[in-house]
């Protein structure tokens, strides 16, 4: 929107400002300067500035020069008249009009001299590469950029468009008949129109009697015509409608204003005064109110800013704006406070790490899906963007099934992915269902072999089975396998198998928590030609979050590092059949003699004659406070064997 720097000044003093300092204020208060073109054949300067949509206020130089007024708390020359056209006074006549006219004055022009602009007017319309007509449409076009208020002057040919469009056929009073019998007359019309009643009738009209004074200053002074006295005419029909709303207030805490803006930069990180904000708030004419007692400012909002501000940030973002956001400091205070994570997301952390641990990939699908199967606790969207987005999904496997076909697609033979998220669905009661799941899918071939030289096996339901044992085991909850029961409501009935499925549940009250199952081969079929087993678990979070449980405890034991050099030597042992090396193992590195700090397994041999293991075991000696010499590791050698030794005996 452009404005005129000449025009700009006829409001409000703008001498002692530097043109570069307004430019930057205003910026710095959310009134971007776009471009600034100057005009040297009038002198002028036209500022387009960029309005945002919440500031359909800023509509004019006369709104600009309030809003520049309160930026740089410079007093306007001229004062503003509050005008109340909704009293019941003798001088309105009410009247039924079109029902897009609220009221409108009007005066009648006769004996015009002068048609004519002054030399002044036309320059400001050339300011805006606006070519003079006449004098009566000059001043129009010049009220209308000065006070945002739009003004009919017409001659006696036009009024009777005017007539049909103010007035109803049906209506027995006219106001324009002193005017059929005078041809040397004109109309001035001052409306205002109907939005829809938003708001009171007098704030509506906040520059409306200045543009007045000013229309029919300019057409007496440069005209030299007389002008009637005034008529005003109020809509019969919509006058009824009128009612005086309650003023909107927003309640504001000190301490709230405060903490968000911050210290102020020149201070010792002092924040803003009472004294400050309430001033601020008073150029925003919004007559602030402070209640000590509270330490709260009520706050009442004009007309005029009902549409942007609504909420106590938008009263905040005022003060820092009119205040300048640049006087705060800009910096996050240092806090040594550690932020609060709820219980939920901390046990969801968990089992996404034990999950992790255990070899699984963590992937995130969508939350709409297409409709398949078409069950009755489908949440159906009303207005789909499409097809494959046209409801909200109500298990997690199905995405999951489409991550295991792109992964197939990919020659992946090892498949195990997990997604935890929100599912959705309708209760036969007709009841609205959001809860937190756990899926995954388990697909793995050439799983396993006991030897070397025997075929690698493929993944079956004890291995699947015993997956989900150790991921509990991890975060330490006990549950028990059951049968399911017919009576849960699930959303997984046509991805279950018949007959290798069970349900999860918790080993105390025997609530369930989820189900273990091999995907149906009816589904298998639609997906993959192989004849292999995937294995699905879903599992409910908010559930499973009651069991898991917080060792506040610590049994941890903190030793320190050595700083000296390791000696590793490759020994050979023999052991029977049925010895267990892990603790063999464990004994010779809990005896600190030894000096051992690990033990790896690097080969086996079977002896089928004696029937015994040769096992390789490759051991690293280190010292926490010396180096240890040839000496030292012969001793740990002799006692490593004689120990061994003894091992065979038993």
């Amino acid at each position: 929107m452009k404005f005129s720097w000449q025009i700009l000044n006829y409001l409000i003093d703008l001498t002692t400002i530097s043109f570069n300092t307004f430019e930057e204020q205003l910026t710095l208060a959310g009134l971007e300067i776009e471009q600034v073109e100057y005009k040297r054949e009038v002198s002028d300067q036209i500022i387009d500035l960029n309005i945002t949509a919440n500031r359909r206020d800023i509509s004019s130089i006369a709104s600009l020069a309030k809003e520049i007024s309160a930026i740089f708390n410079i007093p306007l020359k001229i004062k503003y008249k509050t005008y109340y056209i909704n009293n019941n006074n003798k001088i309105n006549n009410f009247i039924p009009l079109s029902n897009d006219i609220l009221y409108y004055k009007l005066n009648i022009i006769k004996n015009s001299i002068h048609n004519t602009s002054p030399e002044w007017l036309k320059n400001h319309l050339l300011a805006y590469d606006i070519e003079s007509k006449n004098i009566f449409d000059d001043i129009t076009t010049y009220i209308k950029i000065k006070w945002g208020q739009n003004i009919l002057i017409i001659n006696e040919f036009n009024y009777k468009s005017l007539k049909n469009f103010l007035i109803k056929k049906d209506n027995t009073k006219n106001p324009f008949k002193q005017i059929n019998q005078n041809n040397n007359s004109m109309i001035v019309y001052f409306p205002i129109y109907n939005y829809k009643l938003e708001y009171n009738v007098q704030n509506n009209t906040e520059n409306f009697i200045n543009a007045y004074d000013e229309t029919i200053r300019l057409i007496t002074s440069f005209t030299k015509s007389t002008i009637s006295k005034s008529q005003e005419f109020f809509n019969k029909e919509l006058q009824k409608n009128i009612k005086l709303i309650t003023v909107d207030q927003i309640k504001i805490n000190k301490n709230v204003i405060q903490k968000i803006l911050g210290p102020i930069k020149k201070t010792n990180l002092q924040f803003l005064s009472i004294k400050k904000i309430f001033l601020t708030l008073d150029k925003l004419k919004l007559k602030p109110l402070y209640i000590k007692k509270y330490k709260k400012f009520i706050i009442t909002i004009p007309k005029s800013r009902i549409y942007d501000l609504k909420r106590q940030i938008d009263i905040i973002e005022e003060i820092g704006r009119i205040y300048g956001f640049k006087n705060f400091l800009n910096k996050l205070p240092k806090t040594i406070k550690k932020g609060h994570i709820t219980k939920k997301s901390y046990n969801i952390n968990k089992i996404t790490y034990n999950l992790r641990n255990i070899g699984f990939n963590e992937v995130i699908n969508f939350s709409l899906k297409k409709n398949i199967n078409n069950q009755s606790s489908n949440i159906q969207l009303y207005n789909p963007n499409t097809e494959e987005q046209e409801e909200l999904r109500n298990n997690i496997i199905e995405g999951l099934i489409d991550n295991y076909n792109y992964n197939i697609k990919q020659k992946n033979s090892s498949i195990t992915i997990f997604e935890i998220g929100k599912i959705f669905y309708r209760t036969q009661k007709l009841k609205y269902i959001e809860e937190i799941h756990l899926g995954g899918i388990i697909y793995k071939q050439n799983f396993i072999r006991q030897n070397w030289k025997d075929k690698t096996k493929n993944f079956n339901w004890f291995h699947a089975k015993g997956i989900m044992e150790l991921f509990f085991d991890k975060l330490k909850i006990k549950i028990e396998w059951k049968t399911l029961n017919n009576n849960i409501e699930t959303n997984l009935c046509h991805l279950i198998h018949p007959i290798k499925q069970i349900g999860i549940y918790n080993s105390l009250n025997k609530e369930y928590l989820g189900i273990l199952s091999e995907l149906n081969r009816k589904y298998i079929e639609n997906i993959q030609k192989y004849n292999h087993s995937i294995y699905f678990f879903d599992i409910n979070i908010e559930k499973l979050n009651k069991l898991i449980q917080d060792n506040k405890h610590l049994k941890y034991i903190v030793k320190p590092y050595s700083t000296y050099p390791s000696v590793i030597r490759d020994i050979n042992i023999q052991v029977n059949k049925y010895q267990n090396l892990n603790e063999i193992t464990k004994k010779l590195i809990k005896d600190k003699k030894y000096f051992i700090e690990s033990v790896k397994i690097i080969n086996e041999y079977y002896n089928t004659i004696l029937k015994k293991r040769s096992i390789c075991l490759r051991i690293t000696y280190r010292s926490n406070n010396r180096t240890l010499n040839s000496v030292d590791l012969y001793d740990i050698d002799k006692n490593i064997q004689k120990y061994l030794h003894n091992i065979n005996k038993e």
